[in-house]
C-alpha cells in the first residue's frame, strides 16, 4: 500500500516562518492554519508536486517525507515474495558498501535485485524508437515524477509532449515481469520522494523504499555477506541519475543527431515548464529535464554522502569499465547490436504510460482574486504590487490567489498587519485623546462629587441633629400622652361614678315622690275627714261648735298639706329635669372621654411609628455618613492614582 502523503507538517515544529512557502516553486502546494494565536502551515497534497524543496530548507524540521520501507519489511518478514529493483544512483552513494547492502536484501528474502540502469537503456531505446514510429516532434522526458506532477497540475499544455515510455524504474519493473515472468511484488529502492507517487499512477511497484530509510535500517543489523543484480548487465543507463543523463545515453547510443535540451533544479524547471506551457513553439526533439539540481543522485530522499568531484569519478570509472567487459550479455557485442537486439525483444506497448490533466483544480477567476486583495486591505495598482515577499510568495499577486484558494490568511500579509497596526494606533491615539478628555471630565467630576459629599456631609449631620431633636420631642410628647391618658382614665372613672350617684339620687327622689303622693293622700283624706267633720259640727249646733274649729283647723292643715305637696312635686320635677340634664351631660362627658381616649391612643401608635421611622432614618444616616466617608476615601486614592 503506497502512502498518500508523501510530505508531512510537523505542526508542533512549525514556527510559521514562511520558508517553506518561499522555497517551494509551487505557491499553492502550502496551506497556513490559524492554530491559537500563531500561523502554522501544513501540506495541500493536492497541489504539492513532492519536490522536496520544504524538507530541504525549513529551519525547524517541520517537514518530513515518508515511504514504505516498514510495509517493505513487514512483507519480508511475513515471507510474501518481493524482489528489488535499485536505481543507479544507490551505486553512486554507496560504491563500497552496495554489495553488502543486496546481501542483507537476500538474506532478509529478496528474491531478485534488478539494475534499474538496464530499464534506462530500455529507456533510451523506446524514447527514440517512439519519436521514429509515431512520428513525434518533441518529447518531454518523464523519469523524474516531479516533472509529470507539475505539468499535470499546472501546465496541461504540455500533456501532449510528455514522453509515451515510462521512467527507468517503470521500464525495470515492466520487463521483470513480462519478460522474466516474476509474479511476486516489486519494491524500489529510490532516491525520490515523489517515486511514490509515480507507483501509485501506474500500479507496477508496489513499494517505494528511500535510500535514507533502507540504510537506517540496514546499519542496524548489517551484513557481511554480499551479492550483486540478477538483472542483465546495462549498457549506458548508469548515466540516468546525472545532470543531462538521458541526453548523455541518447548520444553515446545514437551519436550527436538529435536535437536534445538539458535543463534542472526545482526553480529553473517550473520557470521553464510555465513558458513553456504558454508557448509551446520551436521545441527541442527531446527535453532532458530534471527537478534535482545534480540529478537523481543526490535526490530528495539521499543522505548527500558524496561530491559532484566524487560523483564523476565514478561516472568516468564506470565508463571505462564498459569497454572492457569479459562478460556478460554485451561481451563483445556493439550498441547497435544491443539496440537492435532491445528492438526485437521489446513491445513498446508494454512499456507505454499515459497522463491525465490534473489542471482544473488550480485555476481561480479574476473576481476571486480581486476580493482577495480587497481583504488584503490593497486597493491601488501600488498596494498591488508592492511584492515584499515576506509571506513567502513572489508578489503579492500570487499571495491573492493563495487566499482565493484558500490556502493562506490575511494575516500573514506584512502589509496587511502594516495597515492594520496603523489603524490600530490612530484609534490607540483616538482613544487616548478621549482618555484624556474623559480624564479631565473626570477631574471636573471628582471636585463637584466632593463638593457635593462636602454638602452632603453638612446636610446629614444637620438631619442627625435634627432627627436627634425629633426623637427627644417624641418620646417626651408619648411620656406627655401616657400622663394624659392616665388623667382621661380617672376623668372617665369620675363620670361613671357621677352617673352612679344621679341614678342613686334619682331613686331617692323617687322614694320622696311616692312618699309625696302618700302626704297627698293623706290631705285629700284629712280634708275629706274636716269636711265631713264640718258638717257633723253645723248638725251637732252649739255642741259641735268647738268640733268645727277644730275640723276647720285640720282642714286648713289639709289645705296646707296639700299646697306643700304640690309645690314640692313641682320642685321633684324640676330636680328631675335637672338630674336628666346631668346624666345627659355626664354621658355627653363620657362619650368624649371615650373619643379623646381612642385618639391619644391613635397618636401614641402613631408616635411609636414615628419613634421607628426615626431611629430606622438615623440608622439609615449614619450608614451613608459611612459610606460617604468610603467614596470620599476613594476619591482621593483616585486623586492620588491620577497624579502619578
Amino acid at each position: 500500500m503506497l502512502v498518500e502523503k508523501l510530505i508531512v507538517s510537523l505542526e508542533d515544529r512549525c514556527e510559521g516562518c514562511n520558508k517553506c512557502i518561499r522555497s517551494c516553486p509551487q505557491f499553492l502546494a502550502n496551506t497556513v492554519i490559524r492554530q491559537g494565536d500563531k500561523l502554522k502551515i501544513n501540506v495541500n497534497e493536492e497541489n504539492c508536486v513532492s519536490c522536496g524543496e520544504c524538507i530541504k530548507n525549513c529551519p525547524h524540521d517541520a517537514r518530513v517525507y515518508l515511504d514504505n520501507a516498514d510495509d517493505f519489511i513487514n512483507a519480508l518478514n511475513k515471507g510474501e515474495e518481493v524482489s528489488v529493483i535499485v536505481a543507479p544512483a544507490f551505486l553512486l552513494n554507496y560504491p563500497n558498501e552496495y554489495k553488502k547492502v543486496f546481501g542483507w536484501l537476500k538474506r532478509k528474502g529478496v528474491k531478485l535485485i534488478y539494475d534499474v540502469s538496464f530499464g534506462a537503456d530500455i529507456t533510451t531505446v523506446l524514447y527514440v524508437k517512439a519519436i521514429k514510429e509515431k512520428g513525434l516532434r518533441s518529447i518531454i522526458s518523464q523519469p523524474c515524477p516531479v516533472i509529470v506532477n507539475s505539468i499535470e497540475r499546472y501546465y496541461p499544455n504540455l500533456l501532449p509532449y510528455l514522453s509515451p515510455i515510462g521512467s527507468p524504474m517503470h521500464c525495470a519493473a515492466v520487463y521483470l515481469k513480462k519478460y522474466d515472468g516474476f509474479k511476486g511484488k516489486i519494491a524500489a529502492i529510490s532516491p525520490c520522494i515523489a517515486k511514490s507517487d509515480e507507483f501509485a499512477r501506474w500500479h507496477i511497484i508496489d513499494y517505494n523504499v528511500t535510500f535514507k530509510s533502507l540504510m537506517d535500517m540496514y546499519n542496524k543489523e548489517g551484513s557481511l555477506e554480499e551479492a550483486g543484480f540478477d538483472s542483465p548487465e546495462s549498457l549506458v543507463g548508469f548515466w540516468y541519475p546525472t545532470p543531462g543523463g538521458l541526453k548523455e545515453c541518447v548520444e553515446q547510443v545514437f551519436g550527436k543527431i538529435y536535437h536534445i535540451k538539458k535543463i534542472e533544479g526545482p526553480n529553473l524547471v517550473q520557470q521553464y515548464l510555465s513558458e513553456l506551457d504558454k508557448r509551446p513553439n520551436n521545441l527541442p526533439l527531446i527535453i532532458d529535464i530534471l527537478n534535482c539540481s545534480e540529478g537523481c543522485a543526490i535526490g530528495t530522499a539521499t543522505e548527500k554522502t558524496f561530491t559532484i568531484d566524487e560523483m564523476d569519478a565514478l561516472l568516468l570509472k564506470k565508463t571505462q569499465s564498459i569497454t572492457s567487459r569479459k562478460k556478460g550479455f554485451f561481451k563483445k557485442v556493439s550498441p547497435e547490436d544491443i539496440i537492435n537486439s532491445l528492438n526485437k525483444t521489446l513491445r513498446m506497448s508494454d512499456f507505454e504510460v499515459s497522463y491525465i490533466d490534473r489542471s482544473s483544480k488550480t485555476r481561480l477567476s479574476e473576481s476571486e482574486i480581486a476580493d482577495s486583495f480587497r481583504k488584503l486591505l490593497k486597493s491601488t495598482g501600488e498596494e498591488k504590487i508592492v511584492d515584499c515577499s515576506a509571506c513567502g510568495y513572489k508578489n503579492c499577486r500570487s499571495m491573492a490567489i493563495a487566499i482565493a484558494d484558500g490556502n493562506n490568511v490575511v494575516d500573514n500579509c506584512l502589509e496587511y498587519n502594516r495597515k492594520k497596526i496603523l489603524e490600530e494606533h490612530e484609534k490607540s491615539v483616538t482613544e487616548h485623546r478621549t482618555v484624556e478628555t474623559l480624564f479631565a471630565r473626570t477631574q471636573d467630576i471628582s471636585v463637584l462629587q466632593q463638593e457635593f459629599l462636602d454638602k452632603l456631609n453638612n446636610d446629614i449631620a444637620s438631619i442627625h441633629t435634627a432627627l436627634t431633636g425629633l426623637s427627644t420631642v417624641t418620646d417626651s410628647t408619648a411620656q406627655g400622652m401616657s400622663s394624659i391618658t392616665e388623667k382621661m382614665k380617672f376623668i372617665d372613672k369620675s363620670s361613671n361614678d357621677a352617673i352612679t350617684g344621679v341614678d342613686d339620687l334619682r331613686t331617692s327622689f323617687a322614694g320622696y315622690l311616692k312618699m309625696s303622693d302618700a302626704i297627698m293622700d293623706i290631705a285629700s283624706q284629712t280634708n275629706l275627714l274636716a269636711l265631713n267633720a264640718s258638717i257633723e259640727a253645723a248638725r251637732a249646733g252649739e255642741f259641735g261648735k268647738s268640733f268645727a274649729v277644730v275640723a276647720a283647723e285640720v282642714k286648713k292643715l289639709a289645705e296646707e298639706s296639700q299646697n306643700t305637696v304640690s309645690m314640692a312635686t313641682q320642685n321633684n320635677e324640676k330636680v328631675q329635669l335637672a338630674l336628666d340634664s346631668i346624666v345627659s351631660l355626664v354621658s355627653t362627658l363620657g362619650d368624649a372621654i371615650h373619643t379623646v381616649t381612642a385618639n391619644i391612643k391613635n397618636m401614641f401608635a402613631d408616635l411609636e411609628e414615628t419613634g421607628a421611622s426615626v431611629e430606622e432614618l438615623t440608622s439609615t444616616t449614619e450608614d451613608i455618613v459611612v459610606q460617604a466617608e468610603r467614596l470620599n476615601d476613594e476619591l482621593e486614592r483616585n486623586k492620588v492614582d491620577q497624579e502619578c
